[in-house]
């Protein structure tokens, strides 16, 4: 069960990442890199880095940490996309103030939307229910193994 779960939990990540790309949502790549899964025989968990969330929804408005990161992570960004390094402290103000376009539904890759559905798009119910169906399929599968041993034996 373990080897369908981890095929099943690799699957869901490259799906995960194809979204990314399709969805014009990898600058530095540290968002897409930042996914990862752990499978044990009962089930699997994908992560991803804190931010992640905010590929889905934006970031809205609200005060810089004091850390710093925000302001790095900006940088970054900047540089990977041609963003003049000098505006990225107005930048930040300005999504500290109001938040990012995908934030306020002005982002022109999701058009009206507040929502990117980098994440939602790929993990929803539909992938659940056919999840739900391939550990059925199996459970039953190694459970006629199991009984057709017993029954030889």
């Amino acid at each position: 069960m373990e080897n369908i779960l981890e095929k099943e939990a690799n699957k869901l990540l490259d799906a995960l990442r194809k979204s990314f790309y399709d969805k014009k949502m990898v600058a530095t790549g540290k968002t897409v890199n930042s996914l990862r899964q752990e499978t044990t025989e009962t089930g699997f968990k994908i992560y991803g880095g804190d931010w992640i969330e905010f590929a889905e929804f934006g970031r809205g408005q609200g005060v810089n940490s004091s850390n710093g990161k925000f302001y790095q992570a900006l940088l970054e960004w900047a540089k990977a996309v041609g963003f003049p390094e000098g505006k990225v402290r107005f930048l930040q103000y300005y999504i500290n103030k109001f938040g990012t376009r995908l934030h306020r539904g002005q982002d022109p890759r999701f058009p009206g939307k507040t929502q990117s559905g980098v994440l939602t798009d790929v993990l929803n119910e539909k992938y659940l229910e056919n999840l739900k169906e391939v550990i059925t399929f199996a459970t039953i599968t190694d459970y006629k193994i199991i009984l057709r041993n017993l029954w030889e034996q």
